[in-house]
């Protein structure tokens, strides 16, 4: 339909009168705009109410004794119509007028979808494919057309022989007829050689002369007509360069344009003047930074305004606190006396119960301690720390100090404080974790005697022993020396010595730890009494009972807190929205006297401030832009004037320069064009000049010159050579041919073969010339035809086509696909579910409706000009299943939300059903049911079921609960895949992970990926899924897929049928059914039938024609070269193409892993 198109749309249907309906009639007033499903019982009238509308739009198809009433709207017109008895009156908007513009009745079928009319397609004399191509033209079947007026593209051949019998009389009538004409010919000739022999005897030896001659006047004529010519011109043209026209048409074109600039910026100034008087503002505008401070006050009230509700909100909640706390508090006392209650008082019963809570800590302290020492035993040692320490000291410096046999760097004592440091750091991490975790101390000293030792990493002088002095030092401590003063015996006593200075340290902890964590006795039970008075005085200052503990004291302390607390913030809220609703006062005044400078009333809140302010924006930025264009527009004024008084003057110069008045254009315009022809002729006159003088040397140079030669024309001169030159060659050969013609010429007087030849010429001609007239007609006829296909072909095939591909898509849930031919011409349906193309005349009658409906709703919507008319649909769901018959009705929801009024005729109630159950979803379509039993006061009446009680033609496949996605497979009793056949064949459970994805994808009959793909490039995708990316990882398994088979084709031929054996030649009609038996026993691998027949799996089939078969099979691709690809290049080739996909290389490997393990 073409986006110009008008919606027509009947508002009422009176049928008064039809037959059928001769004593009463039937009356439809509550037509609706979009949709109408009329329904009613057999002969209720619903064939004829739909005949009686096409009346109506095309009231000379109507019936002879029909009379019907009816008005209808468009393009916001009402119109009236009256039809009786073939006669028809209409009014437009109550007046009497002609009838509103329709397409012809020829185009009344587009609109008629009938479930009758349509199947009885298949009863005519034609294919189910031309019924498609004829609908896919608009309906016209312009094949049927030809072949009905006998067109053809060659002539009737059935009269060869009258044919034959003409041809021979033409060609003797044309060899007759050149024979005259060259006898013709000849007698003309002979008057010019008896001529020429006359005057031959007169003309000798002057050509050379003459052809001089010649020469020389014909360069004189020139060179006179040549300086005729120059002097014709003007004498100005030699001041003329011929781009003076050019050059005044460029400066007034400047003109013009600084003209245009001045006037369009007058328009300007004018409307920027007129802009400021319209904004109502101060010539200096508003003052800088006014807005700004306008929007900081529209956004200060703005946050006082939210501040006020959140503090309105928070007060609320707050009062709901403080009754809370009220509520717990188990005393009879009012809020002034909770008010009134000391604080301190309730601070002293806190600190009180802290106090508890401490003295029983350190009860429970003291009992762990008592039991944790008590078995610790105090280590006593023979030596005290410090000398202990010195002599590890002197032990340490001894091992650091290089021992006098070496002069090398001594890493000795590196290595002792290495080892000794890790030994430290092991000592000191036990302790601190199983003692006292203040002997982590022990850590800095492990670092130390590191540092120590890689600080003493330097080179011995080995004239003198160093070591003797820290030796002498550690023998004066009186501590037991090591067994030798070798380095073993050395660093073991070190390590002996550091463990006694490690059980040293760590009983001084303990004993210095029990010290002080054990609290004193005394001291705590002074505490304890301490406690007991307290406890007796705040039982008494609360009135709380004598046995109330200490737990209880502090609850009640704590709850009067609690509401004090609340309290407090309800006053203090109070205050702050206070001060808040004040404050907003205080700025809804500033903005009021801010704004009303500029015409505006007071502003409530920060709305419509803002609204105020986005105005008083918008009327300022006019004011300023108003301003800068006057500025702008003045001084283009002034610039354009300038400019146009200088390129004037300009202009006029070109004028007077060449003697013209200024802006006489016609002079200069016809100075510039003889420019070129002036200087053509100036350089013709030279050249011409030239060569007459050398041709007149010449001529003078002949001993046969004669002065007179240089006065006769060229005319004469070239009669004068011709006569010579014809008289001197051939003479004799002239002579001769005067007597052979005239000897010609006697014989033909007395001979009538020509006249003979004529009539039989016309005799033949006039018989078949009416046989010309019909092989003319009828191959016109042809080439018209052949164009308006075309036309129509070109013109209406791809729009119509796609777009009933598209609904032939979605109408069957992706299960066919409408295509063309190569050669455009005739349409196939491809089945996505078995990967094969059908001729649309081998489809069912079900699938065959499906196609020539969407071929017809498509070419309605694409095609339509000038006039939307309704459709009337009759019965067209009754082949359709649910699922097709809910894309169909939806296909006509949607025309009528674009405006098209659709009418559904029908006597079943199921049908009715499913149209309310759709149009009670749709809310944008207004629709009505029309019950014509109601409108006729029949007995009988359609009964319309509950949508729920009809039950679905699709079987519901097996729920996933409970399975995964193998053992649903197992449940589905999924088909095994064929790779020959394509991956659009495999079942969906191959590339569908998800099992509940799955099963609402079969739910709708969807049950093949090749049908789900073709659904969503060309369908409705929606119908499959409502988040299209929940699909994203079902189209990356299928491209593995896809790979996979385009992997495992490799090096397999395409498999062999019946067909292709028959093609062959090779198996004749004795060996065919056989043959094709061992060929679906391989699955038509080409390969294994050869191996077969060698093996003599058919009896008696020879070797020779299993060669030629063979032949034949590698020929046409059935028997690949190449070797087929193993399983880890196949699933290489399937990583890499789900890699393309957007899968993760790791993810990639496990899907490909996945998928060939389900196909076994």
């Amino acid at each position: 339909m073409t986006e110009d198109a008008e919606g027509l749309t009947l508002d009422s249907v009176d049928l008064v009168r039809a037959p059928g309906f001769e004593s009463e009639g039937v009356a439809v007033e509550d037509v609706s705009p979009g949709i109408n499903v009329v329904h009613g019982p057999n002969a209720a009238g619903k064939t004829t109410m739909a005949e009686a509308i096409q009346w109506l739009l095309w009231p000379e198809t109507s019936a002879d004794r029909a009379t019907v009433l009816g008005s209808l709207s468009l393009n916001g017109t009402d119109w009236r119509i009256e039809l009786d008895g073939g006669r028809v009156s209409y009014q437009r908007n109550g007046q009497d007028a002609n009838g509103p513009p329709l397409p012809t009745a020829d185009h009344r079928d587009r609109y008629q979808l009938s479930l009758h009319d349509l199947l009885q397609q298949d009863t005519r004399n034609e294919s189910f494919a031309e019924t498609i191509e004829r609908e896919s033209a608009g309906g016209y079947d312009l094949a049927a057309v030809h072949d009905e007026l006998g067109y053809d593209d060659t002539p009737n051949t059935r009269r060869k022989s009258e044919v034959k019998e003409a041809e021979n009389a033409v060609q003797q009538w044309r060899e007759a007829q050149a024979d005259v004409t060259d006898l013709q010919r000849e007698r003309d000739r002979l008057s010019t050689l008896q001529d020429a022999l006359e005057e031959a005897r007169d003309a000798k030896a002057k050509v050379d002369l003459l052809d001089q001659a010649i020469e020389y006047v014909e360069t004189r004529d020139e060179l006179q007509a040549a300086q005729a010519e120059l002097d014709e011109f003007s004498d100005v043209l030699e001041r003329v360069d011929g781009n003076e026209l050019k050059t005044v048409d460029g400066l007034e074109d400047e003109i013009q344009e600084w003209t245009e600039k001045r006037n369009a910026a007058e328009a300007e100034r004018r409307e920027a003047r007129q802009q400021l008087g319209d904004v109502e503002l101060p010539n200096e505008g508003v003052p800088t930074g006014r807005i700004d401070q306008l929007k900081k006050r529209r956004d200060e009230l703005e946050g006082a305004q939210d501040r006020k509700r959140n503090l309105e909100a928070e007060l609320e909640s707050v009062k709901a606190s403080r009754a809370n706390a009220r509520h717990d508090i188990p005393l009879e006392v009012n809020q002034d006396e909770l008010v009134e209650f000391d604080p301190v008082t309730w601070k002293d019963v806190s600190r009180f119960a802290r106090r508890a809570e401490s003295v029983r800590a350190e009860r429970e302290s003291r009992a762990a301690i008592e039991s944790h020492f008590e078995d610790a035993e105090v280590d006593w040692f023979d030596s005290d720390r410090a000398t202990l320490q010195r002599a590890s000291q002197s032990l340490e410096q001894w091992l650091a100090t290089p021992s006098p046999d070496n002069t090398e760097t001594d890493d000795a004592a590196y290595r002792i404080a290495l080892v000794s440091s890790a030994m430290l750091s092991v000592a000191g991490i036990a302790l601190g974790l199983l003692v006292n975790p203040a002997l982590f101390v022990t850590l800095l000293a492990a670092a130390g005697v590191f540092l120590y030792g890689y600080r003493n990493r330097k080179p011995t002088d080995t004239g003198h022993d160093p070591r003797r002095p820290y030796r002498e030092s550690f023998e004066g401590t009186g501590v037991a020396a090591p067994d030798s003063w070798t380095e073993d015996d050395v660093h073991a006593r070190l390590v002996e010595l550091y463990d006694a200075l490690a059980q040293y340290e760590v009983a001084q902890e303990r004993n210095q730890l029990h010290k002080t964590l054990v609290p004193d006795q005394e001291n705590l039970e002074a505490k304890q009494r301490s406690l007991e008075e307290t406890r007796e005085e705040l039982q008494e200052r609360l009135g709380a009972s004598p046995d109330a503990t200490d737990v209880e004291l502090t609850v009640l302390t704590k709850r009067i807190l609690d509401w004090q607390e609340a309290h407090d913030d309800v006053v203090g809220l109070q205050q702050e929205l206070e001060s808040v609703e004040r404050q907003i006062a205080s700025l809804r005044e500033q903005l009021h006297t801010e704004l009303e400078p500029y015409g505006y009333d007071d502003v409530a809140d920060a709305a419509p401030a803002t609204e105020v302010i986005r105005d008083l924006e918008r009327r300022e930025s006019r004011h300023e832009s108003a301003k800068s264009t006057l500025e702008r527009t003045q001084g283009t004024i002034e610039e354009a004037t300038e400019k146009i008084e200088s390129l004037e003057t300009e202009r006029d110069t070109v004028f007077i320069d060449l003697d013209l008045e200024p802006g006489d254009r016609d002079a200069l315009r016809h100075l510039c064009e003889q420019v070129d022809d002036y200087e053509q002729a100036v350089k013709d006159v030279e050249s011409a000049k030239a060569v007459a003088e050398n041709e007149r040397s010449d001529l003078e140079a002949y001993a046969e010159y004669d002065p007179g030669l240089e006065k006769r024309t060229v005319p004469e001169l070239e009669d004068e050579k011709r006569e010579a030159v014809e008289v001197a060659d051939r003479y004799d050969e002239i002579r001769d041919d005067i007597a052979e013609i005239e000897t010609k010429i006697d014989q033909a007087k007395r001979n009538d073969a020509v006249e003979a030849a004529i009539t039989a010429k016309e005799r033949a001609l006039e018989s078949l010339r009416g046989q010309l007239e019909s092989d003319s007609a009828a191959m016109v006829g042809d080439v018209l035809v052949g164009h308006v296909q075309e036309t129509t072909l070109e013109a209406g095939r791809p729009v119509v086509f796609e777009r009933a591909r598209e609904i032939l898509t979605t109408i069957t849930r992706g299960r066919y696909r409408l295509d063309l031919d190569e050669d455009e011409t005739s349409f196939r349906a491809f089945d996505t579910a078995k990967g094969k193309g059908f001729a649309l005349d081998e489809l069912s009658s079900g699938t065959r409706l499906q196609v020539l409906l969407a071929v017809r709703i498509a070419f309605v919507e694409q095609q339509e000009q000038d006039v939307q008319l309704p459709l009337l649909l009759d019965e067209t769901l009754a082949n359709s299943d649910d699922l097709r018959a809910d894309v169909i009705i939806e296909s006509m929801i949607e025309l009528a939300r674009a405006g098209r009024q659709v009418f559904y005729f029908t006597a079943q109630g199921d049908e009715v059903a499913k149209w309310l159950a759709a149009l009670e979803d749709t809310d944008a379509v207004d629709h009505s049911v029309i019950d014509l039993a109601d409108a006729r006061d029949l007995d009988r009446t359609v009964q319309v079921p509950d949508i729920d009680e009809i039950s679905a033609q699709v079987p519901e496949p097996p729920r996933p609960d409970g399975h995964n996605h193998e053992t649903y497979g197992e449940e589905l009793d999924v088909p095994s895949f064929n790779p020959h056949r394509g991956a659009g064949t495999a079942h969906l459970w191959y590339v569908v992970d998800d099992p509940e994805m799955l099963y609402e994808l079969l739910k709708l009959g969807i049950d093949r990926w090749g049908q789900l793909k073709n659904l969503l490039e060309r369908g409705n995708g929606a119908l499959a899924v409502d988040d299209p990316d929940r699909l994203e990882p079902v189209r990356q398994n299928a491209a593995g897929f896809d790979a996979f088979v385009k992997a495992w084709k490799v090096g397999r031929g395409e498999p062999v049928d019946r067909q292709i054996l028959e093609d062959s030649g090779a198996v004749s009609d004795n060996f065919i059914d056989r043959v094709t038996d061992l060929a679906e026993s391989v699955n038509g691998d080409a390969e294994g039938i050869i191996e077969g027949l060698r093996n003599g799996e058919v009896n008696r089939f020879h070797s020779d024609k299993t060669d030629e078969l063979e032949t034949y099979f590698e020929e046409n691709g059935y028997i690949e070269p190449t070797d087929p690809l193993d399983d880890d290049q196949i699933r290489l080739r399937m990583v890499e193409r789900l890699v393309e996909t957007g899968v993760d290389r790791a993810d990639a490997n496990d899907r490909a892993t996945a998928l060939l393990s389900r196909l076994g």
